[in-house]
């Protein structure tokens, strides 16, 4: 017997390009049912390639699948007249060459991302339906990632869902005039997408490898497309590549957490940091300042100090005070603290932090709690700083973070 596929690795990868395509050939109107069928695809090569070999081209394999089932459906629901527009595609050829299937899904994943972010849908809409159709999203992650209950998500899905069945029709690359207020859209899905992958919301894994490469394709897919290569695009680019250079040394062999301060940084890749440089260079060309600029500098700044101890902490707390004049939110404030610290001490940070005690959503976030107990037990209030660690343990979901702040816990 095979060894068990990861569905999650395979649902990240394929799902949206299936989905894409299936869209593509027949309608937006069939959405739900097409994702069903690739989920009963995805399904059913987990059952199978744990037995057999997976085939050559795995996107080809499960289109047809998904493409069987979805017919297979029609008809026993007897849609198909009622899709008669659609009928004339149903015409399936058993003999199709599966490399010509699938040559131009990267074309069809890249329609259907501009074409979540139309402006039928509101931004947050816009931002919730790719997160679901082009990476699988679940509901709580979406839900993390912008910080919403799940069913607020629910009810903002289905409403999505709604529009894009009957304002938009079929996927497609908008007009030049278009591109760029639907591209900052989409480069927020990337964002939040690698985000969900460096620091997963839950479960046994901090980091989900597949997740931020997934984000990776998606920015750099944009980026082969030359109108559509903008400074914000490099910014990203740049931004994903420095934190991605740090994978192997964020956890350690028995599966730990690993701070910062105590990464072995001859292990960093070296190649991902000369291409972030690459990218942060190409991202200096525009007039404007993104967050991505700002998030990328910080972190290549981190990626090129010699050592933790000769960090620029000056520098990278100046950069957090650009930071917040483009994105006024808690949790870069959050952040902007620990850095804040480095530079003008404990006593000092806890004054800062004070200021956010009434921010309603970081008194739901461990962070905030694991932060501020950081801090306390720096200034010596071992008590207090036990207090909080424990509310902040209660409130993590991902296994790997739950015991790191159960270390601390334990050793004050």
């Amino acid at each position: 017997m095979k060894e068990n596929i990861n569905l999650d690795h395979l649902f990240r990868h394929e799902y949206g390009k299936v989905v894409s395509a299936l869209t593509n050939k027949y309608s937006t109107k069939l959405i739900d049912l097409i994702e069903d069928s690739v989920q009963e695809a995805l399904l059913k090569a987990t059952l199978l390639w744990a037995y057999k070999d997976i085939p050559e081209n795995p996107s080809g394999w499960l289109y047809r699948v998904a493409n069987n089932y979805l017919i297979d459906q029609l008809r026993k629901n007897n849609k198909l007249k009622s899709l008669g527009d659609y009928a004339e595609l149903f015409h399936y050829d058993e003999n199709i060459d599966e490399e010509s299937l699938t040559s131009g899904l990267k074309d069809e994943l890249l329609k259907m991302i501009f074409a979540c972010a139309h402006p039928a849908l509101t931004p947050t809409e816009q931002i919730m339906l790719c997160l679901k159709l082009v990476t699988g999203f679940s509901l709580k992650e979406i839900g993390s990632a912008l910080i919403k209950k799940e069913e607020t998500v629910k009810k903002a899905i289905t409403r999505a869902k709604s529009k894009f069945k009957t304002k938009i029709g079929r996927p497609e690359v908008p007009s030049s005039k278009e591109i760029n207020n639907r591209l900052e859209t989409v480069l927020k899905v990337i964002y939040l997408i690698y985000n969900e992958g460096y620091k997963s919301t839950d479960g046994q894994q901090l980091i989900k490898k597949d997740v931020c490469e997934e984000a990776i394709r998606l920015a750099k897919i944009i980026f082969d497309h030359e109108d559509y290569r903008t400074p914000e695009l490099s910014a990203l680019l740049a931004l994903m590549y420095f934190n991605s250079a740090r994978f192997d040394e964020r956890i350690n062999e028995n599966g730990e957490l690993v701070t910062l301060e105590n990464q072995n940084r001859k292990n960093w890749n070296a190649e991902y940091v000369k291409i972030g440089v690459y990218y942060l260079t190409k991202a200096s060309s525009g007039k404007n300042i993104s967050k991505y600029h700002i998030e990328a500098a910080i972190a290549c700044e981190y990626s090129s100090s010699p050592s933790f101890e000769e960090t620029n902490w000056e520098f990278i707390l100046s950069l957090y005070d650009m930071l917040l004049k483009i994105e006024n939110n808690p949790f870069v404030s959050l952040n902007r603290i620990v850095v804040f610290e480095k530079v003008y001490g404990t006593q000092s940070a806890l004054a800062e932090i004070e200021k956010l005690e009434r921010q309603d959503l970081l008194q739901k976030s461990y962070l905030y709690y694991s932060i501020k107990a950081d801090l306390l037990n720096n200034f010596g209030n071992y008590k207090e700083a036990a207090e909080l660690y424990i509310k902040a343990i209660a409130i993590t979901s991902n296994t790997i973070e739950k015991k790191f702040l159960e270390e601390k816990l334990r050793s004050i």
